[in-house]
């Protein structure tokens, strides 16, 4: 059934706000870990795993097929006051999830309506059968196995270096690509609404990074050796960056005269001003020229 939720259902105009909750080896259809249906679901710092599809109870779609399984399944998300039988419209939320080694279609399917969105922050979408998130969704700073083309910023598509899956623990390893590199601002307005994180940011992923020896670099960042923060920091540079603590000698300024392109040329500082060290792509040339009425500049 649509948004059966062996694990959890939510439903009846209700909203279900769970903090540091597991869901793990529900057997099911539409939302073996979790379903909603007039309803909607909230999760903080809990942990999806090892969830498995079965629809063969679930009813024919149709056309003799089975239904598309998957693991979270969200339905309308309409909350009705019975007092006033005023129906307001309320968004499902993830903030800080990890969803992994759950067998479904589909990692998170539901009913397509522009007006209930998945908002998912700060989460890790990491080896489960399929990567696909179909309800409509914005993503900010999570890491989604396979990527996301959709609404948001800040995701990456990298191994997230689980310390032990094989025995469920989903903490993270220190050096993992999802260590700091979550947003503390979910609401995005400008002001902190996590406070209680290890680093120079909240992680993705259900479980902070504690760093145990309490030994930090000048980023920020534990057992580190400054990397992090090294970069260009002259603010006059084309690829200056705020956050850099320590200048590497790798910014890049605006180049007034002409330059030279060619298959075997190279996209760096030294290059480009002559037919004999040319820039390799175009679109590295465009950055680096500032063309004016002035001063047309050519590339050849």
């Amino acid at each position: 059934q649509n948004g059966s939720g062996s694990g959890l259902h939510v439903g009846g105009s209700v909203a279900a706000n769970l903090d540091d909750v597991t869901f793990a080896n529900n057997v099911g259809c539409k939302g073996s870990a979790i379903g909603t249906w007039w309803g909607v679901v909230k999760l903080k710092n809990c942990l999806i795993i090892d969830n498995e599809d079965d629809c063969t109870n679930a009813g024919d779609p149709g056309d003799g097929s089975l239904p598309v399984s998957s693991t979270i399944y969200l339905g309308q998300g309409y909350i009705v006051d019975p007092a006033s039988g005023y129906t307001d419209i309320i968004h499902s939320h993830f903030e800080n999830v990890t969803i992994s080694n759950n067998q479904a279609d589909q990692v998170i399917d539901g009913y397509e309506d522009p007006e209930h969105e998945l908002t998912i922050y700060n989460s890790i979408l990491w080896d489960n059968d399929a990567s696909e998130v179909t309800p409509t969704s914005r993503i900010y700073y999570s890491n989604i196995e396979g990527g996301w083309n959709g609404p948001g910023e800040g995701n990456i598509n990298l191994d997230p270096q689980f310390s032990n899956p094989e025995n469920n623990d989903y903490t993270l390893q220190l050096g993992s690509p999802c260590m700091d590199t979550g947003t503390a601002d979910i609401d995005q307005d400008g002001e902190d609404d996590i406070t209680d994180y290890d680093g120079m940011a909240p992680d993705m992923g259900a479980f902070e990074y504690i760093c145990l020896s309490g030994i930090y670099d000048e980023c920020g960042v534990c057992e580190g050796d400054n990397t992090l923060c090294m970069g260009c920091t002259d603010p006059n540079a084309l690829n200056f960056d705020e956050d850099n603590i320590f200048d590497d000698g790798t910014c890049a300024y605006v180049i007034y005269q002409d330059v030279h392109v060619g298959p075997n040329g190279t996209d760096d500082l030294s290059s480009g001003l002559s037919v004999e060290t040319p820039f390799k792509t175009i679109e590295y040339a465009l950055w680096r020229i500032e063309p004016t009425v002035e001063n047309p500049i050519t590339i050849y």
